[in-house]
């Protein structure tokens, strides 16, 4: 079963082969985009390119009768296909060969046809007949199960509001879930589409103590008591990495977590993220460095907490720099706990050339900073993270032309603008205001779960509800804090720039763009 799941998913035959085949009647081709995820999707259900359809493959639509229902066809293209017989073991590996249906049907010629020998055709074939065959785990008649999920090290106010909106959220949701029921008591149209998808949810929170590496461990208990559809948002003190590895193994989709650490070495398929995070914060800031004057012939210096969400961001700001051959980076690391006052500015500042800082710290304290610099004119930029030091940090009227911030987020002027649907949602609820990035990623995971839910009618797939969110984002009526979000085929963070921003002049300086929005 996994060689068929490995041959459907990825196009690699027993052994680490690669796929071949032919398309177009005689051209060759081999290699992962031959794989049947690639059209069909992991879930089998298909997918649609302009006037292009690939059709469902999974066990309900291959090895039962294709009959023509008018009303499906008159709903979608995708519902137009002729009819035919069901396919058997034989006729299918026919198909996937020669391309010629169980009714002498030749099939498109976008549909490859493939030379697999017969070991992996049995593989594959019985790997189809698994597809979609039954509802996910997690999943009942009448409930669906999810998680969110908490980390020792995470404060009780953090924690409070993030639940706050998970569970309003889902208290809303099983009030509408009881009228799509009355409804389809006496409405067809309720009874055939959209009622298939309703069932009413319960929420369950996951809390995780210790120390990362026993993380791991602590969710299969979690889920071995309980299974999940999927797990939305959720918020951990640190690296999202064992919470991230977890879902992949189980295959449990990973949903918009509040995270600035989340996985970037890889994209794998159960996870989607609003951001890259503190990543994404030190590619926008060397792309910056890059194109403008900054740090030419200039002493770029980063201090990080030793331990800290900081050291991500200053590794990956220094390969980023020194693999395109520009300036090198030194880094100070000041201990645990420790601050500017650990990280011998002085030294920095008389260095005999004019000085980048890049301080990857919480909210540092720059009033030891301003001082040096008022004593100094080799400081000409200070570059502050807004994930870790916060928008709102306060920087002395001395230094305040020199500071800057990476903000991958909408411009702090817009912040009313952008969260008035969540607080309009909130006190409409009675749910007190907090945290407002921590209830605006929560808010966003859950609203686009539940879109996601009425979208997939009775197909309780797990692959389904990610292909349906890699479109659904696109539409998005809310972007959480971010200016704004889209997804697609393959791609898992919904955000994928920062702003550079400097304080304007005047007496109530605001933070602005000192430039267009950079995507690295």
């Amino acid at each position: 079963m996994m060689a068929g799941k490995k041959l459907y998913r990825d196009g690699t035959l027993a052994l680490g082969a690669r796929l071949q085949a032919t398309v177009q009647n005689d051209v060759p081709v081999e290699g992962a985009e031959l794989s049947c995820a690639y059209c069909h999707r992991y879930s089998g259900l298909g997918t649609s390119e302009g006037s292009n359809v690939a059709p469902a493959l999974t066990a309900a639509s291959l090895f039962q009768p294709r009959k023509r229902v008018l009303r499906q066809a008159f709903r979608s293209k995708a519902g137009r296909g002729k009819e035919r017989p069901a396919y058997s073991d034989e006729s299918l590996a026919v198909a996937i060969r020669s391309g010629v249906d169980p009714s002498g049907r030749v099939l498109d010629l976008l549909m490859p046809r493939y030379d697999i020998d017969d070991e992996g055709m049995a593989s594959l074939i019985a790997y189809l007949k698994t597809l979609s065959a039954e509802d996910a785990p997690g999943v009942t008649s009448s409930t669906l199960h999810i998680a969110t999920i908490v980390t020792e090290g995470v404060s009780d106010e953090d924690r409070r509001a993030m639940l706050d909106v998970l569970e309003g959220y889902v208290e809303v949701k099983n009030v509408e879930t009881r009228n799509e029921v009355e409804n389809a008591r006496f409405a067809p149209f309720y009874r055939e589409l959209p009622y298939q998808a309703y069932r009413k949810w319960k929420l369950h929170v996951w809390e995780l103590s210790g120390s990362s590496e026993s993380w791991g461990a602590q969710l299969h208990e979690h889920y071995a008591r309980q299974p999940v559809f999927g797990v939305v948002n959720g918020i951990a003190a640190g690296s999202w990495i064992p919470i991230h590895e977890f879902c992949v193994r189980a295959e449990v989709p990973c949903l918009f977590p509040h995270t600035d650490l989340p996985v970037t070495s890889r994209q794998d398929f159960y996870a989607l993220y609003l951001s890259r995070g503190l990543d994404l914060e030190a590619r926008a800031l060397a792309r910056y460095l890059q194109q403008s004057d900054v740090s030419q012939d200039a002493r770029i210096v980063q201090i990080w907490e030793r331990g800290g969400d900081g050291e991500t961001p200053a590794r990956v700001l220094r390969e980023v720099l020194e693999s395109a051959g520009g300036a090198s980076v030194e880094d100070r690391v000041v201990p645990a706990g420790g601050d500017l006052k650990d990280a011998e500015l002085r030294s920095i500042l008389e260095g005999g050339h004019s000085s980048v800082l890049v301080l990857w710290l919480p909210k540092p304290d720059l009033d030891e900073l301003a001082r040096l610099a008022g004593e100094s004119k080799e400081l000409n930029h200070v570059f502050l993270s807004s994930s870790l030091s916060g928008h709102k940090v306060d920087v002395p009227t001395g230094l305040s032309r020199h500071v800057y911030l990476v903000h991958p987020f909408d411009v702090p002027r817009n912040e009313p603008r952008t969260l008035v649907r969540l607080n309009n949602w909130l006190d409409s609820r009675g749910i007190e205001r907090r945290d407002p990035r921590i209830q605006a990623d929560a808010y966003f995971a859950v609203v686009f779960l539940a879109r996601a839910m009425k979208h997939m009618k009775q197909n309780f797939s797990r692959e389904y509800l990610i292909e349906v969110l890699e479109h659904a984002v696109d539409n998005a009526t809310f972007a959480s804090v971010y200016p704004r979000v889209s997804l697609g085929p393959g791609q898992r963070f919904a955000s994928k720039g920062s702003y550079i921003l400097g304080l304007s002049s005047g007496a109530d300086p605001e933070w602005e763009p000192i430039g267009d929005w950079i995507i690295p």
